[in-house]
């Protein structure tokens, strides 16, 4: 009879098969992966590489002379404006109508009239006594006539040191100062009574009324407040650095300037002002220089177009000197530190430009180009001098085209 082996045995056998499969397996998988890839099919690249030039937008541009044209802010303010008042005291029977706040009122036009009875009475007494005075100097002025003729009757002469006392010279003297006093009594009082009709001293719109009838005035008490209906200004303002290029000297031609209200107006709506001159002050809050403009009837109430608004915030396109022998090319157009991209005969060149003035859509060159050169307007991904460029479109002298 056999004895049973040993348990240690059985379990290093066992193990020994395990570690012996797991070897094989392994050695083919890695057969069977080098089988596949050596059995692959190769990707053959079929026909020659070319190399293709980027396709760019380009422009023509042309020298000639330009305008800059300068876009910046400005508040609308009256050119005339009074709180008016009354000169006289008393008491208001009548308004105007058309005195309320938006009424327009015409110079000369009566707004209020108060209780001239007293000043009426005033006035008939000082004419009163006007002619009292007249009538003293015409009995002194015949009294001095009898004296003459009696002192010619007797054939005598009156001695130039008694002539005067002789023919009451100085009694007429008084009399006409007196007169002539009376006269300016006369006068003040037909003021005062001119003066109970409170008149619009021009042409003018009620922004407001402080009184109301049988509200009692006193001299200097103010009524209300008016503006002028001719003429409003634009204070615009606009950096100090273009300021060289709108003309401002005394003499030259006011520059002409457009003013919009891009919120309230419809699209393309616009009304003309000229510049008429620098404010002396910078802008206290933004540092900006301050130009006044003006525009002719701003309620458009003679000529077409939308009125403006006190107080409001508009916008203004000034227009500048002409910059003779320029080239004018976009904003977008220009690149990195002041560079424009030029296509050179297929080819790309990164050239640098003198810049004389920007505003808001243009740059004015005076340097780094000429007449025919052409801008890449494109973007293009590497920006590389030399590579090949081809042209899409090409737009020749566009920016040679006037001023808007």
């Amino acid at each position: 009879m056999d004895k049973p082996r040993p348990l240690r045995g059985v379990l290093a056998s066992r193990v020994f098969v395990s570690v012996v499969c797991c070897v094989l397996l392994l050695v083919g998988a890695a057969v069977g992966v080098s089988l596949i890839f050596a059995t692959e099919p190769e990707a053959v690249r079929d026909g020659a590489v070319r190399e293709s030039a980027a396709l760019v937008q380009t422009l023509a541009v042309r020298k000639g002379d330009h305008r800059p044209r300068f876009i910046t802010l400005g508040r609308v303010e009256p050119a005339r404006e009074v709180v008016f008042s009354s000169r006289v005291e008393g008491q208001i029977e009548q308004i105007c109508p058309v005195f309320v706040p938006g009424g327009i009122v015409e110079k000369g036009r009566p707004l209020a009239v108060l209780d001239d009875s007293d000043y009426k009475q005033s006035f008939a007494i000082r004419q009163a006594e006007r002619d009292q005075v007249k009538m003293r100097l015409d009995i002194e002025r015949g009294i001095q006539r009898v004296a003459r003729m009696e002192y010619e009757s007797f054939g005598e002469e009156i001695g130039e040191e008694n002539r005067g006392l002789v023919l009451r010279e100085p009694q007429i003297a008084a009399l006409q100062s007196e007169l002539a006093s009376a006269e300016a009594s006369v006068e003040l009082a037909r003021l005062q009574v001119k003066r109970t009709r409170v008149e619009a001293p021009f042409d003018a719109q009620v922004l407001t009324r402080l009184v109301d009838v049988g509200s009692q005035l006193a001299p200097g008490q103010p009524l209300g407040r008016l503006v002028g209906t001719r003429e409003y200004w634009v204070i615009a303002t606009l950096p100090l650095r273009h300021l060289p290029w709108i003309e401002l000297e005394a003499g030259a031609a006011t520059p002409d300037a457009a003013i919009r209200h891009t919120t309230a107006w419809p699209t393309g709506e616009s009304r003309s002002g000229r510049v008429e001159g620098l404010i002396g002050t910078i802008d206290p809050e933004t540092r900006l220089a301050r130009l006044r403009i003006s525009v002719a009837d701003p309620l458009a109430r003679d000529t077409p177009g939308m009125p403006l608004v006190l107080e409001t915030i508009v916008e203004v396109a000034i227009q500048g000197r002409a910059l003779p022998g320029c080239f004018r090319v976009r904003r977008d157009h220009l690149r990195q530190n002041e560079t424009l991209w030029i296509d050179a005969d297929g080819k790309l060149e990164v050239r640098e430009v003198v810049i004389a003035v920007r505003d808001a859509e243009y740059v004015y060159i005076t340097e780094g180009l000429q007449d025919g050169d052409h801008i890449v307007t494109s973007t293009l991904a590497t920006v590389t001098p030399g590579i090949p460029l081809r042209r899409a479109t090409l737009e020749s002298a566009a920016l040679s085209e006037a001023d808007p």
